[in-house]
């Protein structure tokens, strides 16, 4: 059997800017994991200890590979967040079929995911963070961990296929910022002077 060696990526994924990855790998056991692309950390501030959105957009992915015993006709996105260590929801989907037959491809091709909204998917409460003291003037930040895995399947005319994974993930964090109250104000002196004929003759 031929050695097959793909390679699949994403890039331009998060609620801020991001750069590109990839994964390498064969159907051997030699098969490496690398990075998905997706800010590392991720920081927001909170009045209320609630975000109304939290979007991951702009998803462009890639796919790439070598050394198919046959010609590959299409390509499978798949892209899934875990909250929390909890169970992977899948949030996007995307997929090139009808390609141009070819064994190998390290050009590689491209497709892009709608944007997704966090919060929808898991719901405003999974993300708040209450302050014990609702007014003691106190930040309170919470950690959440995002693990994001993107998923490719490159098929061949024959309906083999090759599946692989990346995955990456995002340290966010949330802080309720204390509520604060100052007082103060202004005043003015005025004075009238007292005359003489203010004073009764004795």
């Amino acid at each position: 059997m031929k050695r097959r060696q793909m390679l699949i990526g994403a890039g331009g994924i998060a609620a801020a800017g991001i750069g590109a990855v990839a994964f390498t790998g064969t159907v051997a056991a030699e098969a490496e994991t690398g990075l998905f692309g997706i800010d590392e950390t991720y920081e927001i501030d909170s009045q209320s200890g609630r975000i109304s959105s939290l979007t991951v957009e702009n998803i462009n992915v890639i796919a790439t590979w070598k050394n198919f015993d046959h010609p590959v006709e299409s390509v499978e996105w798949t892209l899934e967040v875990a909250l929390d260590g909890g169970d992977p929801v899948e949030i996007g989907t995307a997929s090139v079929e009808e390609l141009e037959p070819s064994y190998s491809n390290e050009t590689g091709v491209t497709a892009t995911m709608d944007d997704v909204d966090l919060v929808e998917v898991f719901g405003q409460d999974a993300f708040e963070v209450e302050s014990e003291e609702l007014y003691d003037g106190e930040d309170v930040t919470e950690n959440f961990d995002l693990l994001f895995t993107l998923t490719a399947v490159v098929t061949d005319v024959r309906g083999n296929y090759i599946e692989e994974s990346v995955s990456g993930d995002t340290d966010l964090g949330i802080t309720n910022l204390g509520a604060e109250v100052s007082g103060g104000g202004s005043g003015e002196l005025s004075d009238e002077d007292e005359s003489a004929t203010d004073y009764d003759d004795e």
